[in-house]
């Protein structure tokens, strides 16, 4: 009887997660349309829905630049992760690949908060040469 009713109660919780789930995608969805959950026009960069604030993705996207360094004088895998430590405690860096065969790292920047001099310092402070390219 114990296991009946615990079971029961399992279902129950799962049942009841998912209509959750599924009624806040609904609203999402409305929102996306412009629909009438939503507290701004579908053309705005934000939407409220309940609490919750929902911003485009293409908005996000576009709110960083690339900055490709061109470094020399590495020569292993563990020059890379030197260099990729040092730009990734740059303030306004988002994301470091860094190639020691090619010589190339590839900065991602939100947009206004990080400087080019500020990167190509970080690199030359291991002691490697560094070129905007």
């Amino acid at each position: 009887m114990f296991r009946y009713v615990k079971t029961s109660f399992t279902c129950l919780s799962v049942f009841a997660f998912t209509l959750l789930c599924s009624s806040t995608v609904l609203q999402v969805s409305e929102a996306e349309a412009g629909g009438s959950c939503c507290n701004v026009s579908k053309s705005d960069k934000e939407c409220e829905v309940g609490d919750t604030k929902i911003q485009k993705v293409s908005d996000l996207e576009s709110a960083s630049d690339e900055v490709i360094l061109n470094i020399k004088g590495m020569t292993c895998g563990g020059c890379s992760s030197k260099v990729k430590q040092a730009l990734t405690q740059c303030p306004g860096v988002k994301d470091v690949q860094v190639d020691h065969k090619s010589g190339k790292a590839v900065v991602e920047v939100e947009s206004g908060k990080a400087k080019t001099e500020e990167l190509i310092e970080s690199v030359k402070s291991l002691g490697y040469s560094v070129t905007e390219g």
